[in-house]
């Protein structure tokens, strides 16, 4: 029996000033409010985003989710090549 198109969320990748260096921070938009769910250090990211057991929960429950970084995380070049998808890039 297969399967058709389940719902899937859509993810965001973002920048916070008050978000601390080295870590990031999954969170979701609540009431029109931006809430942090659960932080994690970089290594918890591995190759895919939703691989996170809550991310993947919300993610393919249809829920649009964000992870939340450091903009000096994001600008300092080695941190980005460990912590974006290969071949993400940042508009």
């Amino acid at each position: 029996m297969e399967r058709e198109n389940e719902a899937q969320g859509k993810l965001f990748i973002t920048a916070f000033e008050r978000c601390p260096r080295g870590i990031f921070l999954l969170s979701v938009i609540n009431d029109g409010r931006l809430v942090t769910v659960c932080p994690g250090p970089f290594s918890e990211l591995g190759s895919v985003y939703v691989a996170n057991g809550e991310a993947m929960r919300r993610f393919f429950s249809g829920e649009d989710i964000y992870y939340v970084f450091n903009p000096q995380d994001l600008a300092d070049e080695e941190i980005k090549k460990t912590i974006l998808p290969h071949g993400f890039e940042m508009k």
